[in-house]
Order: C-alpha cells, then structure tokens, then sequence
C-alpha cells in the first residue's frame, strides 16, 4: 500500500482537521467519509490512483483524530461543508472533485450548495438528500442503551457483505474514535437535513454510485437523486453494501477514473495549482 501523508488544517474557529494526503496527479480529489467513518475507509481508493489524482482524505469535526466539540449545533451538515470549503481554501485545494460517502455525501451535496463555483464536480457514494429511514432508528438505540462501544459493534459491520477479523477491529476502533456528544449530535443534525431543492438547481458535473447489496439507503432512492440533478450520472457497483470504495475498490476506481477524464476534457480548469 502507497505510503500517505498525513496533515492537520487548521480552521479559523479553532477546529483541528485531520487529513490524509496521497498522490500527484493533477487533478484533486476530496473524499469524505460517512458516519462511524474516517479517511481510513479511503486508503484502499487511495493508495490504488496515486499517479492518477491527488487525494486529500479528511477526518470531519467529530471523526477520527478532528475536533470534537460537545454541542449539538457544531454538528449541522451545513456547518461541516463550510469548514469542508475553508480547508480546502486554506491548502490550496483548486476545483477539486468531492467524493461525499453517506453521510459524507450530504456535507458534499452541502458543499455544492454553498459554493459550486469552489467544487469542480461531485460524487454522491449511497446517499441522498434526505435522512436515511434508518437514522432516527439509530438515534433511539443509541440514546436508550447509552453504550457507544456496543453501537459501533453492532452497526460497523453491516456496512459491508464480508470483513476479516482484522479489517472489522480496525473499521470498529476508527469508529470509537468518536465521541457519543458527537455522534449523538450529528444523528440529531442528519434528521433535520433536506438538500432536494438545491440539487434541483445544481449544474456541476454530477455522477452518483450505490452499492447493488446496500441496506442502509436503496437504489430507489439514488434514482430519485438521479432525476433530480440535470445531467447527472447513476452507476451501481456489484459486489458491495455499503461502502463500494472498500469492498470493490476496483470498479469503484474505474468508474471515477472515467468520470474524472470526462469532466477534465469537458472543464479544462480542473488541475492541481
């Protein structure tokens, strides 16, 4: 596996992010990961299109070795694409490519929102612009058995057809790296999310990918993203649940790979500065 550079931005408020950096390519990726994530669920991706792009693989505030603030109100998905925007801004990330995974998915569709001129293009990775049906759900165990640990145990593995034992003790101990204030805080602030009607407006390149076995969100509801983003592009990716980057790095590459060059041919200013 390549070797990444690891790094910290910090933000004008204070807030620590930390990031993963791989690659030389001349086009940026940023990539986001989803909830009881880290930039570990994109090392695979990573370390497999070096020479293609450059990747800059963030910890969001609440996630891995990021800031943890206790408030609920640090947790709105509105909030996190700003920050998203300002680290970008602060390493001089030019036009690049946002690859948002569940809920990572929503801060990128928030990032669009805020600043398309800031974000060459976006991936949408099992996600929508709404909550999915299992959050609340999720929320009510959590807040009735008030065991964190039990929760990522439980829930971690369900991302994914098959883990080793290896692989599903190292995706549940990035997932502890949460605290409950945070993870209780961004469930509160998911259900509240609703981006349908800036994706209606939305005139970036847009491809989006779901995993065919996912059980957390449906194809149904990819598709009604599908028709709702003019132009948008909709593929689903065999031999993955969840996390389609993970658990079939390869088509998952592939397929960003010919997204990038169509973007790059149609919009020449997506490069590395």
């Amino acid at each position: 596996m390549a070797k990444l550079k690891k790094g910290v931005c910090r933000l004008d408020g204070g807030t620590l992010l930390s990031y993963l950096k791989s690659g030389s390519g001349s086009i940026n990726l940023i990539l986001l990961h989803g909830l009881a994530g880290s930039s570990y669920i994109w090392k695979r991706f990573m370390s497999s299109n070096v020479d293609i792009f450059t990747c800059w693989a963030f910890d969001m505030k609440g996630f891995g070795d990021s800031s943890k603030p206790q408030h609920a109100a640090d947790y709105k998905l509105d909030k996190l694409g700003k920050e998203m925007l300002e680290a970008a801004l602060k390493l001089d990330i030019a036009d690049p490519i946002v690859i948002g995974h569940s809920m990572g998915g929503q801060v990128a569709m928030s990032m669009a929102c805020t600043a398309p001129d800031a974000v060459g293009a976006l991936v949408v990775v099992d996600s929508g612009p709404k909550p999915s049906l299992k959050v609340k759900e999720w929320l009510n165990e959590l807040e009735n058995k008030n065991d964190l640990e039990g929760f990522m145990k439980s829930k971690v593995p369900t991302f994914f057809n098959s883990l080793s034992y290896a692989e599903e003790r190292s995706m549940v101990k990035e997932a502890m790296k949460m605290s409950f204030a945070s993870l209780d805080g961004l469930l509160r602030n998911i259900l509240k999310f609703d981006a349908t009607e800036c994706m209606k407006r939305l005139t970036i390149p847009t491809m989006l990918i779901f995993g065919e076995s996912d059980k957390n969100r449906s194809l149904v509801e990819l598709r009604e993203l599908n028709a709702l983003v003019r132009g948008s592009r909709l593929y689903v990716i065999k031999n993955s649940k969840h996390c389609p980057m993970y658990e079939n790095e390869r088509e998952f590459s592939r397929r960003i790979r010919e997204f990038a060059r169509a973007v790059a041919k149609g919009r020449g200013h997506l490069t590395r500065r």
